[in-house]
């Protein structure tokens, strides 16, 4: 085997794809590091559950803003160099949280997270589109990568205060440590990637030969995008929403202490990361649409069950829900084989890809939660979602009859 067989055939695929997983990993670690220790920075910072959450969530509205930039970078300096970037500001940012004295430091540590994390987000399928030319390999990949953060999330949530403020001693001492993995996955991935063959597809210089904003025009003017980002919207909306409040939903549907719908929702996290890994590799080109309508279909019954349904049904409905967790990497298989999308121009697509669904993703907490403190309850956000939903399908369905009249006249 040499650097100049096809990517595909090629050994090294899974060993500088393994690398990139692992940078992946741990960014899901930071993610979710203070969640499991708010009470405790709450109380050394001296700050409410509201300011501490307008901090959390710093860095996915800098994501809107920063996406499309970062895919531009990465179309000019590459893959190698821009994980790497992005790897070291995300230890800069865990560094910087573990020194926070008052909300608006930290609210800056955080805000870090969404300058770094799109150098490693938007750079993840453009290995992959590269590395993976076969389309049931690639799917999988797809799967796999997307389930490290939330792995790592998992991480985060399991062993932070049963294992890791025991042994460090506080949440200033865990975030240095996690910190410090960061930096290990960075050094792990700059030496795995300096290591690998010349990249198979097209190089980064190839993106400069558009300037920035006609190549962008060119993007969102092509029908597989705009599909992917209109999917993209709605499934962001309904991930985030529900990754918020899935928890209060189940106690106020079915009577379940806070902690037994704590631990169901985190049950609905597991089967969402099995079935992301599991899923994707099911959905071949040939029937990604109708896997991404099944799964769709699937989590519009599941929530009417759970809006409606009797008690003894909210928490297998809150199961099946776990499948969102497929939505995201179905919607990216979308975008990465558009036919519009190349090796020199798949940075700025997905930073534009991001931006837009950023979007979805920042509004669907607020208006879920909105929902729960009206009338209607979570009733009403359920049915929405549900509706959402069944756009969606209608949207794709529409799309997939374009493409096959395309195919005929042709």
């Amino acid at each position: 085997m040499t650097p100049s067989d096809p990517p595909q055939r090629h050994p090294y695929r899974w060993v500088i794809f393994g690398a990139m997983c692992n940078v992946y990993f741990a960014f899901g670690i930071i993610l979710l590091a203070i969640p499991p220790m708010a009470t405790a920075v709450r109380a050394d910072l001296g700050v409410s559950r509201s300011v501490l959450g307008f901090a959390l969530g710093a860095w996915a509205l800098l994501y809107i803003v920063t996406a499309t930039p970062a895919g531009r970078i990465i179309d000019r300096i590459g893959v190698r160099r821009a994980i790497t970037i992005g790897s070291l500001l995300i230890a800069t940012s865990a560094t910087v949280q573990s020194v926070a004295q008052n909300a608006a430091m930290l609210w800056l540590a955080i805000g870090i997270i969404g300058v770094g994390g799109p150098l490693i987000s938007l750079s993840a399928p453009k290995l992959v589109g590269d590395w993976f030319t076969d389309g049931r390999e690639r799917a999988k990949a797809v799967g796999f990568y997307t389930s490290a953060p939330a792995i790592g999330g998992l991480f985060a949530l399991a062993l932070t205060n049963s294992v890791l403020v025991p042994v460090f001693g506080g949440w200033r001492e865990v975030l240095a440590f996690e910190a410090a993995l960061n930096l290990m996955a960075a050094a792990t991935w700059w030496i795995v990637s300096r290591r690998a063959p010349s990249a198979p597809g097209a190089g980064p210089v190839a993106a400069a030969r558009l300037p920035a904003w006609a190549a962008s025009k060119a993007l969102i003017a092509a029908p597989g995008v705009r599909l992917a980002m209109l999917l993209g919207i709605g499934a962001f909306f309904i991930t985030q929403g529900l990754a918020a409040w899935l928890p209060d939903m189940l106690e106020e549907h079915s009577g379940l202490s806070s902690a037994s719908a704590s631990n169901w929702a985190a049950a609905s996290l597991a089967i969402g990361i099995v079935a992301r890994l599991a899923v994707p590799g099911l959905a071949r080109p040939e029937r990604r649409s109708l896997v991404l309508h099944a799964v769709m279909a699937a989590l519009a019954v599941a929530m009417v069950v759970m809006a409606f349904g009797p008690t003894g049904s909210h928490v297998p409905a809150a199961l099946v829900i776990g499948l969102r967790s497929t939505l995201n990497s179905l919607v990216i298989l979308v975008l990465m084989e558009a036919d519009q999308v190349t090796s020199a121009n798949a940075g700025l697509a997905y930073g534009l890809w991001f931006s837009a669904v950023e979007v979805g993703g920042a509004s669907g907490p607020p208006i879920v939660g909105a929902f729960g403190d009206a009338d209607v309850g979570y009733t009403g956000a359920l049915v929405a979602m549900a509706a959402m939903l069944a756009v969606m399908m209608y949207v794709l369905f529409r799309s997939d009859r374009a493409v096959r009249t395309a195919r005929f006249a042709a």
